[in-house]
């Protein structure tokens, strides 16, 4: 079973300016994170030298207004040549270029299968991003094939892109979380949003998730005196997530996500991750729970919740688009099973209190089935 760190929600009341009754505020040192980007794991008839181009710059910041560049080699393994090409792929503020762009790889059988690229990557400012590229390879009878490129980088200021361990945490749900995530845990909770339909799945408009962004990033907290859209937080929430240096799931080994149809295997993964990755998945399990807890009214079952969830959690390795969309439904099942064992944990830890029963919590027969709900 698992140990989950600290007692379960205090008393106390909570506002939308974040913190709640009982909290205290610590500040961690930092620590750094790897990334992954070594060969690709694809099994197909190419190859890429990195799956992820970061620029050498590890966990530093990306420098603004200036051109890094990274270098990484395609690889043609079929006994005749190929043309590549890459899509363009540019955010708002930032420019990529591939040099080449697009051209032909010798046939591998005459050791000219290869064909090393420069990727050039200029920023306007010092936003982190995250994103995947699209490499297309077309063979001599018309047959494309993409692989996937991510490139990644972070920023050493904000609250989002950078390590969880160098931000300011407060105690939530019995866990030392970065503030920001409380802060907009309590105003969609002020807001009743769990009560909503589709909240976690709508998006909001990205005009808005844009601005609140870099308020966020710049006030080192969240404004509610303009009142935002809650679907617009609720999404900045999953971001948060998706732009850690390292994916949360990717800090498990790879086996635990594959062998995501055992139950026990997902819970076991769970109890070996590390700080504060341990808590930062704790914490969003339990506000997922709370989440589900109305799905009767905001439609967001366990597997539904799990499914726009999980992508922001878990980077599939390799570059082969249909792998990684093997890995990422892997990943929705490890998250569901997850979701299911908190709630089947919350039951047994209300009956054991004798303070309230299971019915406190919306539940009937938790336990049973791994927690369905009445």
């Amino acid at each position: 079973m698992l140990s989950f760190l600290g007692a379960r929600k205090r008393s106390g009341t909570t506002n939308p300016d974040g913190g709640s009754g009982g909290s205290h505020i610590v500040r961690k040192e930092a620590r750094s994170a790897s990334i992954g980007s070594g060969p690709s794991k694809s099994k197909g008839p190419y190859h890429l030298s990195k799956e992820v181009l970061d620029f050498d710059l590890g966990e530093g910041a990306c420098p603004v207004n200036e051109m890094v560049k990274d270098t990484f080699i395609i690889t043609n393994t079929t006994p005749t040549k190929v043309k590549f090409h890459f899509e363009p792929a540019s955010m708002g503020h930032c420019k990529l270029l591939f040099e080449p762009s697009s051209g032909t790889i010798g046939a591998g059988n005459k050791n000219k299968g290869t064909k090393k690229v420069i990727a050039k990557l200029t920023l306007s400012n010092s936003e982190p991003v995250n994103f995947r590229v699209n490499l297309k390879i077309t063979d001599k009878n018309n047959r494309t094939e993409t692989l996937f490129l991510v490139v990644r980088t972070h920023t050493l200021h904000g609250m989002f892109g950078v390590d969880p361990s160098t931000l300011e945490t407060v105690y939530d749900a019995g866990f030392d979380v970065p503030s920001i995530l409380v802060e907009m845990k309590n105003y969609l909770l002020h807001q009743d949003a769990w009560q909503q339909e589709g909240i976690f799945r709508l998006a909001g408009e990205a005009s808005d998730i844009k601005y609140l962004k870099q308020q966020m990033n710049k006030a080192k907290r969240l404004d509610v005196s303009t009142n935002p859209d809650i679907n617009a937080i609720a999404n900045l929430l999953k971001i948060w997530y998706r732009d850690l240096p390292t994916p949360i799931l990717n800090e498990l080994p790879a086996e635990a996500v594959c062998n995501s149809t055992d139950f026990q295997v997902c819970v076991d993964a769970y109890d070996t991750l590390k700080e504060p990755q341990r808590s930062l998945l704790g914490w969003l399990l339990d506000l997922m729970v709370d989440v589900c807890s109305q799905k009767s009214v905001n439609k967001m079952s366990e597997q539904n919740l799990a499914i726009v969830v999980a992508p922001n959690l878990y980077d599939p390795p390799g570059c082969d688009p249909m792998e990684g969309l093997v890995m990422s439904q892997k990943a929705v099942q490890f998250l569901h099973h997850l979701v299911l064992y908190e709630i089947e944990r919350r039951a047994a830890a209300a009956a054991e209190t004798h303070h309230h029963g299971a019915e406190d919590y919306g539940y009937d027969n938790a336990g049973e089935d791994y927690g369905q709900w009445q």
